[in-house]
């Protein structure tokens, strides 16, 4: 790295560690979903589970994660960024225990939403320990390109890791390895992180109302969109109409309520900084094909392809590759190119990997079209979680930046179940009574990946004025200069951190 290594690091060595250790957490946040994706067959046949049951698996993990990032924002600003990253990792290696030991459905969906809440402890206190570490420069870039990178590679390698696991040793080995690596996590935490004190001063009082509203807001939207599909009447059944009007009505009630105190948990001020909202646009929509993609390619290979498990996650394993390139390119060329130009890049991969897809056939090889576009979804999702993320860091001031990567993690989560829901409803809507193979409803499902991703091609190309968020400078809307505090490293009260 041309610049000088932040003082505060005694080497080389222990940046690495840390870097390694925050990209370690953001890995974790996705790799179990992408185990479990590929388990699934088999946690239902053990259970013996309905599909409408089966799904909370998965949804409430990614519920309980995205119900309560605004709140963590907040209380990693407050208590420390530090301390609020060793908790969730603790909490996520408990949980990730009972979750391995479950013995009915209903505990492990239980352990399942609670492990959700401790992974969304590790995400924003990452992003601002990132944020406040480093000035704008190369090794910013670097490094939000190598934390970045933790999500969609944590995505593949839990797909890879649940084929290995579920056809060979079971699928609770999934938890173990969680278990195993949140645990060093948090070792590497203690040693590694530089101490973050917290807002000394000034106002500390907490919103609760407002995380409140948030939650039940969020809850109830989330559970619906993922209810809807398997109620009798679909979207028109009264309880599933009811609850999507409450969620409109109360996050209302939320924005309302957040405008009118002085510690608001989303200071609605972050709204107005430039380009925030378009671009936390963008990464809802293609964060959330990316993964409705990712869901639909898994049953495309295992039911119309009829892959087995470890058939399929050798299918995926080109996908951590791609994904390691691309960061490695992100990390040299971030600071050189327009975001602009990178989201339209990034939402363009997206679009021709679900059109792949859609137009595959049943005996389509391997080669021809399902591998470039699973090597071209890796090329948008890395990008745009590194453009997005990096851009909440230089575009936000210092003391917002936890609250920041809390909203853009609650856009992701959000367009994530946004985007489950649609694909659910045009794939059922191409599902006949008499159909033997669901390959209409995949590919309808494709086509709207393709439609989300090119709605969020359309927004990137207004960004003209986004700039190049990896530059060596400040942003104008953030406070000059770093925010420098007190720390100690692995115990060692010796240093500063920016």
């Amino acid at each position: 790295m041309a610049e000088k290594r932040p003082a505060f690091f005694s080497s080389l060595e222990r940046e690495i560690l840390m870097v390694i250790t925050l990209t370690g957490a953001n890995l974790l946040s996705t790799f179990q979903i992408g185990g479990l994706t590929i388990a699934l067959p088999t946690i239902e046949q053990e259970f013996s589970m309905t599909q409408e049951l089966l799904q909370w698996i998965l949804s409430a993990y990614t519920l309980a994660f995205g119900c309560i990032l605004l709140l963590v924002g907040r209380l990693s600003d407050l208590f420390g960024r530090k301390r609020i990253f060793m908790i969730g990792c603790a909490w996520m290696t408990v949980f990730a225990v009972i979750c391995s030991v479950s013995q009915s459905a209903t505990m492990l969906i239980i352990a399942r939403a609670l492990q959700g809440a401790g992974a969304s402890l590790t995400i924003p206190s990452s992003v601002g320990i990132l944020g406040s570490c480093y000035a704008p420069g190369e090794r910013r870039n670097k490094a939000f390109a190598a934390f970045s990178a933790g999500a969609p590679i944590g995505f593949v390698m839990g797909l890879i890791f649940g084929g290995v696991y579920t056809q060979d040793v079971g699928w609770r080995w999934m938890f173990y390895t969680t278990a195993a690596l949140s645990l060093a996590f948090c070792v590497s935490g203690f040693l590694f992180v530089p101490h973050h004190e917290g807002q000394k001063g000034g106002d500390r009082r907490i919103d609760i109302v407002g995380a409140i509203l948030s939650t039940v807001a969020l809850m109830l939207f989330t559970y619906a969109l993922s209810e809807a599909e398997f109620s009798s009447n679909g979207w028109t059944t009264p309880y599933i109409l009811a609850f999507l009007i409450c969620s409109v009505a109360i996050f209302a009630g939320f924005l309302l309520f957040e405008s009118r105190i002085d510690y608001p948990i989303m200071p609605l001020t972050i709204w107005k900084y430039r380009r925030f909202a378009l671009v936390n646009f963008v990464a809802f929509c293609g964060w959330g094909a990316f993964n409705a993609f990712l869901f639909y390619a898994t049953l495309f290979f295992q039911n119309i392809q009829t892959t087995t498990p470890l058939q399929t996650t050798a299918r995926f394993i080109p996908m951590a590759i791609s994904g390691i390139s691309v960061n490695v390119v992100m990390a040299v060329t971030i600071n050189k190119i327009p975001a602009r130009y990178l989201l339209m890049v990034a939402m363009a991969a997206f679009t021709a990997s679900a059109v792949l897809f859609a137009l595959s056939a049943p005996d389509q090889s391997y080669w021809s079209m399902p591998l470039p576009a699973l090597l071209l979804c890796v090329v948008g999702a890395d990008t745009l979680y590194c453009v997005s993320s990096l851009f909440v860091m230089t575009t936000v001031r210092p003391e917002d930046q936890s609250v920041a990567s809390g909203v853009l993690n609650t856009v992701l989560s959000i367009g994530v179940s946004v985007a489950l829901a649609a694909t659910s409803a045009m794939a059922g809507s191409q599902a006949g009574p008499n159909d033997t193979t669901p390959l209409e409803s995949y590919r309808a499902a494709f086509w709207t990946c393709a439609g989300i991703t090119g709605l969020g091609f359309l927004a990137a190309t207004v960004g003209a004025d986004i700039g190049i968020v990896g530059e060596s400078k400040p942003a104008a809307n953030a406070k000059k200069g770093p925010d420098v505090e007190e720390i100690a490293v692995g115990g060692r009260d010796d240093a500063t951190v920016v």
